[in-house]
């Protein structure tokens, strides 16, 4: 089987999207498929892992990168000029004049009204050239798309009606579904490449289930990430209670002020390891909490490098803002799955959802916070210490169950089954 795989995210990116499409490309040349994978070369926001690292591409692999068109410009330079034309207290009227009325100062609200669907349309029309020419040189039996972006459906869903191939859509996130920063209307765009598509991937219970609600039962799997990694156990006697995170602070309200505000007061020495993006947001929580002396920031590591370096930690923390109002959290994070296979103790602070009722299920020692209530840290942060002078060595090894359903092999053996059942190789 031939898959045309478009990834805008490159294996090479230290990214939770980047890993999941290298291990699906992983599988799928290994169970005998040739697959080429389509990526953007130049996202520059997540550094990269060297090449010959955890990705070394298969001969059944084909890597190419199609760069996306700059298009920055379209929507940066109103919202320059509008903040500009304030500051210079030149009065609603000439802004009005220059600007739709709806528009406000902020840049994400500008940005919108030169959307196609997301800020990453520029890699649409480049990957389209590049793709017509392979489909007439090298015809694919099915086409897998990874999103979000969610512009780089528009991709598969020209290729597919242009070519009558099938495609099948990776939805690491729900897209009008989300629970973070949606206006949970379905957009014209969603509406069409969903009923172009002949199967819907998504990661998380909830969003399966509400995809199944909008397009049918038959047209929606549930294909969740993986662990890729079983940490081998670390046993190290310190006197330092070691606290570890991974991942980004910019996205699903996430926010340190409520465990920094608490940690101040106490009473053991402790160490706080972040393993992610150095951003100046969390730089500012800890320099207003004056924390700089007990807060690590390591930068982003490679799936297996980070997940050893978590194992080293006593105990690892997850927290999510609130979500939309009215909302539960519908999205199933790709660190509580880590988190849980390194067997530590897990202090969450997160609204009810998705992600929370996963822990409670398989997390071997979990501690919980109530969302935006960080008076509770204190007494949760005392007890896990307390815990973990009492059993400094204590692992809590996953269940069977966890292992069997969050393996990367069987989830890519599920990827291959729905390929070869669409493509018509069953």
């Amino acid at each position: 089987m031939h898959v045309l795989y478009l990834s805008y995210f490159s294996p090479f990116h230290l990214h939770a999207a980047s890993n999941r499409s290298q291990r699906f490309a992983q599988y799928l040349s290994q169970a005998g498929c040739h697959v080429d994978l389509l990526c953007e070369p130049r996202n520059s926001q997540w550094p990269q892992q060297p090449y010959f690292s955890s990705w070394q591409p298969d001969t059944a692999i084909t890597h190419q990168m199609v760069a996306s068109w700059d298009i920055d410009w379209l929507w940066r330079w109103p919202a320059l000029c509008q903040t500009t034309l304030r500051h210079m207290n030149l009065g609603q009227n000439m802004g009005a004049r220059l600007f739709p009325s709806q528009i406000s100062s902020e840049e994400s609200d500008i940005a919108k009204m030169f959307l196609l669907v997301d800020k990453h349309w520029g890699w649409v029309i480049p990957s389209l050239w590049q793709c017509c020419q392979h489909i007439m040189a090298n015809r694919p039996d099915v086409i897998l798309v990874s999103c979000p972006p969610f512009s780089s459906s528009l991709i598969g869903y020209f290729l597919s009606r242009w070519f009558g191939l099938p495609l099948v859509l990776d939805f690491r996130d729900a897209w009008s579904r989300a629970s973070y920063f949606s206006e949970g209307r379905i957009s014209p765009w969603e509406k069409r490449v969903l009923r172009q598509a002949a199967k819907l991937i998504v990661t998380s219970q909830s969003d399966w289930l509400a995809y199944q609600r909008l397009i049918g039962q038959g047209k929606v799997a549930w294909i969740p990430n993986s662990y890729d990694y079983i940490p081998e156990p670390v046993f190290r006697h310190s006197e330092v209670f070691t606290l570890g995170y991974s991942g980004s602070w910019s996205g699903f309200r996430c926010s340190a002020e409520g465990i920094f505000s608490q940690l101040t007061n106490v009473p053991f020495t402790f160490r706080f390891i972040n393993i992610g993006e150095h951003v100046p947001v969390f730089d500012g929580w800890v320099k207003q909490y004056g924390l700089k002396h007990v807060v690590k920031t390591i930068g982003q590591l490679e799936k297996k490098q980070a997940q050893s370096l978590l194992c080293q930690c006593d105990a690892l923390f997850i927290q999510k803002g609130s979500p939309d109002r009215g909302k539960t959290d519908t999205h199933l994070a790709t660190k509580a799955i880590d988190y849980v296979a390194c067997g530590r103790p897990i202090l969450a602070e997160l609204p009810e959802g998705e992600t929370l009722e996963f822990l409670r299920q398989y997390a071997g020692r979990l501690y919980e916070v109530g969302t935006d209530s960080p008076g509770e840290y204190y007494q949760q942060l005392t007890t896990m210490h307390w815990d973990w002078q009492q059993q400094p060595e204590r692992q809590y090894r996953p269940s069977t169950e966890f292992f069997e359903a969050f393996d990367a092999t069987a989830l890519g053996e599920r990827l291959y089954q729905e390929l070869t059942e669409i493509a018509g190789f069953k």
